[in-house]
């Protein structure tokens, strides 16, 4: 029985398929990765005179989902923000260290804080439906004297690309 031999169009033409394919992959991959990217960043204004600068806020699903996921520093922290007020649940599953989710309701006020640590599956739950969650480093609430009943005045925001 003699060989099949791919004639050079069938060859070309699988070759094609195969580079489709690859450029669909990175395309898929370079969208997601965009979509998680933060493009925010916000100064936020609290009653008690505090203000945090350059917090990196997050408005997406993509991007709350990510989070502070796989970082070695919480930096400036992180801003959640919702379309609307909802019970909130926080995790630590691939959170590498310490942090503290302020859970803030529609008005703006700090409604409880959950204390988390890295690597966990625990629930950290808003004690009532929340807008707007703040993520610190271990230790940034109380640094900044921000606790139950201090509410953020004023966000004012930089968006970048």
């Amino acid at each position: 029985m003699p060989k099949k031999r791919f004639h050079s169009q069938e060859y070309l033409s699988i070759s094609r398929k195969v580079m489709l394919l690859g450029a669909l992959f990175l395309l898929a991959h370079t969208s997601l990765t965009q979509a998680s990217a933060i493009t925010k960043h916000c100064d936020l204004y609290f009653s008690n005179g505090i203000t945090l600068k350059a917090v990196p806020t997050v408005e997406t699903d993509a991007q709350r989902r990510k989070g502070l996921s796989n970082r070695r520093s919480a930096g400036a922290g992180m801003l959640f923000v919702y379309p609307k007020a909802a019970p909130r649940a926080f995790w630590m599953h691939n959170t590498l260290i310490p942090l503290t989710a302020g859970f803030l309701d529609a008005n703006g006020v700090i409604i409880n804080l959950a204390h988390m640590k890295p690597n966990t599956n625990t629930l950290h739950k808003s004690a009532q439906p929340a807008k707007t969650v703040l993520e610190l480093g271990e230790g940034g609430f109380k640094k900044y004297g921000l606790k139950k009943g201090v509410r953020l005045e004023m966000t004012v925001c930089l968006q970048k690309g």
